[in-house]
C-alpha cells in the first residue's frame, strides 16, 4: 500500500509539472481567441441550464408512481424500515 502511495505521488508530480515544461512563451501578449463579455454570457446560460437540469431532477425524484408492479412493491416491502 505504501508503494502504490508513492508511485500515486510521483504520477502526480509528474502530472503538475509537465504543463510548465511545455508552456510556450511569447513575446508578445496574445489576443484573446474569444471576447470576455461573451464568456460571462455562455459562463450565464452554463449555469442556468445546470440549475434548470438539477431543478427537473429534484422535482423527478420526489414524485411517487400510482402504481408499482408487484416485484417493486416486494423489494420496497423487503427494504423497509421496522
Amino acid at each position: 500500500m505504501k508503494k502504490a502511495a508513492v508511485v500515486l505521488l510521483l504520477l502526480v508530480a509528474v502530472m503538475v509539472m509537465t504543463p510548465a515544461a511545455f508552456a510556450q512563451g511569447n513575446a508578445k501578449a496574445e489576443k484573446l481567441p474569444v471576447s470576455p463579455t461573451a464568456l460571462v454570457i455562455a459562463a450565464g446560460f452554463g449555469v442556468a441550464i445546470a440549475a434548470v437540469g438539477g431543478g427537473l431532477g429534484r422535482d423527478a425524484s420526489q414524485r411517487q408512481p400510482v402504481r408499482a408492479s408487484p416485484a417493486i412493491q416486494a423489494r420496497r416491502a423487503a427494504f423497509a424500515r421496522p
